[in-house]
Order: C-alpha cells, then structure tokens, then sequence
C-alpha cells in the first residue's frame, strides 16, 4: 500500500492508485466518443502504459511504440508493422531498444491498431509507462558462432515474467526499468547504461552471468555497477524479480518521480549494501566472481558474416538514423517470406537478416539495395544513432536525425567512408540515443541571443565509450551552431585518422580538452601564434563598438583586457569597469564559456593565447541561460533541497533579471514572502486580465502595505481584446473550450510573453499535487515556451497541507476568496468555489466536462495541457491573433 506521503508528493502514484493504467483500454470507446480534447488529463497520461505519447504538437496524433522482445520479428509480423506504418504516412522508426515506432496515430484509430498487432502476436503494453521496458538481447542471439549461449530461452522468462497483465506489480513500478540479457561477446546490447544487465561469462567452465544494476543516461549519466556474483541460468529470473520488487517496494523511491530511477537507489545504498539487501531475497547463495566480463570488440553486428548454422549467413542492413518507409518494410517481408528468413532490430537502429543460404547472398544484397538500403555504406553511418527528436518529440529542441545526416553526409564528402566511429545525436539532455557513450556525442540546445530569440546549437560531448572502454563522456564545447560544429568535427576526424591510433578513444584520450578544441578549431592555430585573445561583443553592446562584433587584442589579466577594450573602442569608455576597477553591472562577461563571476580570481584571471572572452548585456537575456544539461542536473541535485534553498539560488544567480509569477493564489503568497525575506528587492509581477476578483486586487494592495514591493503588471493588449469581444462576445467562454482557450491566449498569455521577454527566468508556484498535466514538473525547468529562461518552480514537491501551514506559521496575507471555499484562484467569471473532498481545480472553467485545467500560461510537456487546444487554435489563426 502506498502511503499518504508518497500519493501528496508524488501525484503520479496518485494517478495509478486511483485507476490502474491497464485499465484504461476498457475505456477507450468512451474516450473515442467524446474525442480528444474530453479526455481527461490522467488517461492521457494512463494511456503511455499501451506504448502512447503524443506527437508534437500535440494536438491529437500519437506515437505508439510497438514493444518487440529483442527484436525478433517473424516474416508475418514485419509484414503487418509495413502495413500499419503505410497507413500512417508510410513512416515509421527503429529504436535502440529493438522496438519500432509509428506516428501519426489518433485515438479513434487504437482499436483497429492494436487488434491488428494483437493477431501476430505483437503488443505494445510495457513498451512506455512505469513498467519494464522491452527487453534485449544480441540481435544473432541463437545463430551467433562467437556467442556463449542462446539467452533467448532466458529472454522468453522474463517476458513471462514482466510482461504477463496479470502480474498487476510489474506494471505499477516506481519508474520505467530497462533490462537486458546477453551472452554475445560483443556485448552488442550495451549492458553498461542498464538498469539491470545479465552479461553472460564462464566460471570454472560453468556458463553465468555476471549481474549489473544501476546504469542509466539521461542529464546525471551512470555506467552500471558490478555486484559480482556469479548467476547460473536458471537463477536469472529469481534474481530479476528481487532486483526490480527491493527497489519497488522501497517507498523512498516513489517519493519523488525526479528521482525514482534505480540509479539512484543504488547511489543511497552504495553497491555493497545493496547486495546484501538483495542476497537477503534470493532463495539461493551467488558464487563470487572475481572477474567481470569483458567484451573482445566493439561490435555492433553491421555487414555479412557466417552464423553458427554452416552454409548460412547473417547480414546488416543500414538504416540510416532509424528512419525506414512502411513500402521498404513490406518489401523486405516478401524477401523473408520467399526466402525463409528470420528479421531482428538490432540496438543501433539498423535491420538484421538471418538465415541467408550462401547461395541467396547476391540475391538478397541485389535485393535490399532495389528497396532502398544503402549496403555499401561504411560502418560509421551504420551504427551512428540519432533520437526520434523533431518533428515528433515534445522534449527536443532540435532535429537530431536531419543533423546526424547532414553531418555524416558533410564528413563522407570531405573524408570519405568512416570506419571506427559511433556518432550519437540527441535532441535533449534524455539520451535516448547515448549522447554520453558514443565515440561523438551531441545534443541539441538552445542559444537565447540578447534579443531575447533562440537559436538551436549544440553541446559536443567526447571521450565516452562502450564496453571495453565504456565511460561516460564530457561536454568538451557547448552551444555551438551546427554549422560551425560540423567543420570542428571534420577537423578532429581528420586529426584521427593521420594518427594511425587503433581506436578513436585512444586518439582521444591522448590529447587534453585544450588540445582538442585546438585541433577542431584549426584556424585558431594561425591566431595563437599571433598571440591573440578574441573577444566577441553581442546584441545591443555593438553600438558602443561601432558596430563590430569581434576585436582582438593582447593576452593578459581580465581586467587589463577590458581596460584595453575601453581604449581601443571609444564608445566603451567607462562602461565596463568603474574607477575601482571592478565591473559595472550592465554587462556580463565569460571566459571560455565560463562566468566569470564564478572563477576563483575573477577579472585577476589570467587569460591566454587563443582564449575568447565574450562579452553579453546584463539584462533581458544578456547572459547565455544554462543549457539543458546543466538546468537537468541542477534539478536533480535540488530535488532534495528545501523550496528556501531552491529560491535562494535563484535570487542570488538570477535577480534582477528574475520575476515571481503572482496572480493572488496562496502559493504566490508563500514564495512572494520567502523570496522577500531573502532579497527584499525582490521583482513580482502579474498579469491583470481586466476580469480578476476584487478581492485579488485589495489582496495587491496589501502587498505592498506589508512589504513595500509594488507588482509589476501587465495587461492584455486593447486592441486583441476589442476585436475578440466584438467577434464572440464578453462571456465567450462559456460557449466552447475553444473560445475559452481563445480568451485565455488574449488576456493572459500573451502579456505573459511580454512580461518574460524582459528576463532571464521566473519563479512560479505550480505544484506536482495540483493537475495530472503537472506531476512531473523539475523544482528548475528550460523554459521552452518561453524564450529558453529558467522556470523555478521551488514548491514542486509541496502539498496544499504544507502551503497553508507556511502562511500559518509566517502570518502571509492571503486572498480571502480562500475563505469562501475557493481553492484555485484566477479570472472572476471563470472560478467558483469548490465542495469538501473536491478537486481543488475543479473550480476552475467548471461547465467544461473533462477538459484540460491549464490556461497556457504552464503547458505541460506530457499530456499537452492548454496545447491540445490552444495549439491547434493559434497555429491555424483560426481567429486571426498571431502570437507576439
């Protein structure tokens, strides 16, 4: 039973204890019938745990990953999965976890969908949710001549186990839970970034496996962590059920979602403890293994080689970046039904035949090229990977299968075939496609220019590995234009293949991250030996240059290059240092990418031949946001922080550049009050509709009485207001969502967007309790919607029990709407009072039955929220108002 802490903090738990997922294909006619935009936010969600999420920009289409258990596909089923993805824009995706993708998909499709799956024997329940995701193995598992046993057998028990409906525990899991079994000397399924691995090996000539708990990539990257035990077959499935019900049952793992993931279970426990604690469930005592396998080769089963079967081959079939057309796939079931093959996924986003008779070799290779299949493409672009990303992906910020094209189709034109190399793309700091452990490693970022736009770039990370040299890698450059970071790379390739070095990792590994960026920045050399710095000036600092962007000048001190600047450039004098000779505030400066407020001799630091400084406006996104990775990992280290903790970093590294979102409710209240006894010139503002309660406005007031802070607002613009009351009317909202969606785009969100082009991050009061669409909101977030700020949300894991008792305790004036029983506070019309034990957002837009509680102002990533509507609404111009 899950307890009264866990369903507050963590209303994900909530959701599942309310309504089994499972449970949610009973409803799926209703929910047809009432169409997308009636179903509840919860079932959106519930719905993951059939293989769903939505496409961007959701607004009704659906991903559905088909799970394939380790990416064994018969003839017949490749031929459906053809068939479907035909349907479907004659599209669909291979994953690193051997299932394949569709999009495209709408609600009122499932039932047709999922029977056609369920007649071949393919099911997507398990392939997303809080459960175990698919499980893997070598793709030549069984037909494999170097491999030390079939695990297939085993593979099918831990099906049986984890992916039987009827075992109700293994799909109420704290979080999603990958594992996979290999016996491939390869170590193809790469066991390293696993929740849980069984990597097979020979102990006293007795075939095992050794068992590895704990990896996982995402923003806070572990390889995993090796027990060292020795575990006889037949115990895989014993062991598999202990490992995943100690970290279930653990109800600290369920108290945070940020946090659930058994990586870091094992971080609380440490390796040792936690494997007394799961010796302690085993029926049976492991044998120690002193020695952890190790992998021959990196190898990832690309080309034509000999299966154990004599006079049969298996062969590699390159998909490029894992994108394959529903035509190509019905055409290569026809060759395996005609030929009598067997069809595997395999981790690297590629298609693998089994089963080829010597004598069909020449056939099948004509064959596959007639479909499209690029068979003479050298191994890089067959193993290098790329996440699903745009056009389809609510978390990416950029297209990560066009960038791995562009970039392997730019370094074959300049180096030729590439030989030796994993490239992984990811579109966000979530690493589906390994960013970390590939030989190259990118993921998309946002670059927010001084204007206020944003520009998609990208992280470099290298010295990662797999197997052997399994590592998690380094961020080596950030936010680097595409443009430029294919030309760095193109250097550092060249660069490898001169050294005549066995590996790239060794090549690596030889030099330092200086010498590195020295070699990829090639014309930087000619500089050096100039001895020069490059400082760039960005945005509105350009009219103080005349207009330049880049000047460079003597190496030296910080402060003696900036003192330098202001000779060199007129316009400069007496803007960047005082007569102190400290900095003045209206610029901000970074040495290499560095803060320079953060390095320990500040502007006493030296600065080098070749260092770049860069110089930014102070205010309204003059400093470079923290990427991706850096706001992920913060998150994590602040989900046990305290919100006093989380809003004092904020303040101290954002203020003045940072709002408090305020629109009267008691949380505002709490972090307006916590934040001014921090930083009484804290910033607040809000956003006045023209339609609040009278009591939110004496509630303003009162703020400024008790604590001198005078709320900035902001209004609608006069003008949308006036053309959208003259075409629909004042109470518009109560006709359809739509025109109450519409209402909220003109009163609140786009002044919204005004308000948040003048900073660099705000600081709001949204709760995981408050809305299924919130419930797995970060204490920091990368606020996309609104021009790449940081979103604070340092109340994220408070309970409405908690608020009250900090207003309480502190004696905060609260709006006294509270008193009258409302307990979500907005526009006048559109809130009501809420019963006892009901919803506390059930009054909010309460004549809607089932609609999403959001406004826009907070769109969730996941369900969608305000954007399943409002999205749809704005993009079409439906009413002719265009986002500012």
């Amino acid at each position: 039973m899950v307890s009264r802490e866990v369903l507050e903090k963590n209303p994900r738990e909530a959701l599942k204890m309310e309504k089994h997922p499972l449970d949610i294909l009973e409803e799926l006619p209703r929910m047809i019938e009432k169409g997308y935009e009636g179903v509840p936010e919860e079932d959106l969600v519930r719905l993951q745990w059939y293989g769903l999420y939505h496409d961007k920009p959701r607004v009704g289409y659906f991903l559905l990953r088909v799970r394939i258990p380790g990416g064994i596909l018969t003839p017949s089923q490749l031929r459906v999965l053809g068939e479907l993805a035909t349907s479907f824009n004659n599209y669909a995706e291979l994953t690193m976890r051997q299932d394949l993708q569709l999009h495209y998909i709408r609600l009122e499709h499932l039932p047709e969908v999922l029977e056609t799956l369920k007649e071949v024997g393919l099911f997507p329940v398990g392939a997303c949710g809080d459960t175990v995701r698919n499980i893997t193995c070598c793709p030549v598992a069984g037909h494999q001549r170097e491999e030390l046993e079939d695990v297939r057998p085993i593979l099918h028990t831990l099906e049986s186990i984890f992916h039987d409906p009827s075992r109700r525990e293994h799909f109420n899991l704290p979080r999603k839970f990958k594992i996979t079994v290999t016996a491939c000397p390869y170590h193809c399924s790469m066991p390293e970034m696993h929740d849980l691995a069984f990597v097979g090996t020979v102990k006293d000539r007795e075939f095992g496996f050794a068992v590895w708990v704990g990896g996982g990539l995402s923003s806070t990257p572990r390889i995993a962590r090796k027990l060292g035990i020795f575990i006889p077959p037949d115990k895989v499935g014993e062991v598999a059920e202990a490992v995943v019900s100690m970290w279930s049952q653990d109800p600290e793992n369920r108290k945070s979602f940020v946090k659930a993931r058994i990586k870091y279970f094992v971080d609380r426990l440490g390796v040792e403890r936690f494997k007394e604690e799961l010796l302690k469930r085993l029926s049976f005592v492991p044998e120690p293994l002193t020695e952890e396998p190790r992998p021959v080769a990196r190898f990832f089963h690309t080309g034509i080689r000999k299966q154990k079967e004599e006079g049969f081959y298996y062969v590699g079939v390159p998909v490029l970046a894992g994108r394959v057309r529903g035509d190509q796939l019905l055409r290569l079931a026809e060759l395996t039904e005609r030929l009598d093959l067997s069809v595997r996924i395999t981790q690297r986003q590629n298609l693998l035949l089994l089963n080829v008779a010597e004598n069909h070799l020449g056939t099948v290779l004509e064959k596959l090229k007639e479909i499209g299949f690029d068979m003479d493409s050298g191994e890089t672009r067959s193993v290098s990977v790329a996440c699903t990303s745009d056009p389809f992906c609510n978390y990416s910020v950029g297209a990560a299968k066009e960038a791995l094209i562009e970039l392997l189709q730019y370094l074959e034109g300049e180096l030729g075939k590439l030989e030796g190399l994993t490239i992984g793309v990811d579109g966000c700091p979530h690493a589906c496609a390994h960013h970390w452990l590939n030989d190259i490693g990118l993921q998309a970022t946002h670059l927010r220019q001084p204007d206020g736009s944003v520009e998609t770039t990208y992280n470099l990370v290298l010295r990662g590995g797999y197997g052997k040299e399994a590592s998690i890698g380094k961020i080596v450059l950030k936010k680097v234009p595409f443009v430029d970071l294919k030309v760095f790379i193109k250097n550092l390739v060249a660069a490898y293949k001169r050294s005549g070095l066995s590996s790239f990792h060794e090549f690596i590994n030889s030099y330092t991250d200086e010498e590195l960026i020295e070699i990829m920045k090639g014309e930087n050399k000619a500089r050096q030996d100039e001895g020069k710095v490059r400082v760039r000036i960005f945005g509105p600092l350009t009219r103080f240059s005349g207009g330049l962007s880049e000047i460079e000048l003597p190496p030296g001190t910080l402060r003696e290059i900036l003192r330098h600047l202001e000779t060199e450039l007129e316009g400069f004098r007496g803007r960047l240092l005082d007569e102190n000779g400290k900095l003045k505030p209206f610029v901000k400066v970074f040495l290499n990418d560095e803060d320079i407020a953060f390095l320990p001799d500040g502007l006493n630091t030296t600065v080098r031949e070749g260092d770049e400084i860069m110089l930014y406006p102070a205010l309204a996104g003059g400093a470079p946001p923290l990427d991706e990775t850096e706001v992920h990992e913060l998150a994590i280290e602040f989900e046990d922080k305290t919100a006093h903790d989380v809003l004092r970093w904020a303040i101290e590294n954002l203020h003045p550049r940072l709002y408090i979102a305020w629109s009267g409710q008691v949380e505002d209240m709490v972090l307006l009050d916590m934040a001014w006894r921090i930083n009484p010139a804290v910033r607040v503002f809000t956003v006045d509709t023209g339609r609040l309660h009278e009591e939110t406005y004496r509630l303003m007031e009162e703020v400024y009485e008790r604590y001198g802070v005078r709320i900035e607002v902001y209004f609608p613009e006069p003008s949308d207001v006036e053309k959208m009351v003259k075409e629909h009317g004042v109470n518009l909202f109560y006709r359809s969502v739509e025109l109450r969606h519409l209402c909220c785009y003109v009163r609140k969100v786009k002044p919204l967007l005004r308000a948040l082009s003048q900073v660099d991050g705000w600081v709001t009061g949204l709760r995981r309790e408050q809305w299924a669409s919130r419930h797995n909101i970060m204490k920091l977030e990368v606020d996309h919607d609104h021009g790449q700020i940081v979103k604070v949300n340092p109340l994220a894991d408070w309970t409405e029990r908690e608020v009250w008792q900090y207003i309480r305790e502190n004696s905060v004036p609260y709006n006294q709407l509270y008193s009258r029983g409302y307990r979500s506070i907005g526009c006048e019309p559109c809130t009501r009072p809420v019963a006892p034990f009901e919803d506390p957002r059930a009054g909010r837009w309460w004549w809607e039955k089932d609609a999403p509680k959001e406004c826009g102002m907070h769109c969730s990533i996941e369900t969608g929220g305000f954007e399943k509507i409002a999205d749809k609404l704005i993009r079409e111009d439906k009413h002719g108002y265009k986002g500012s």
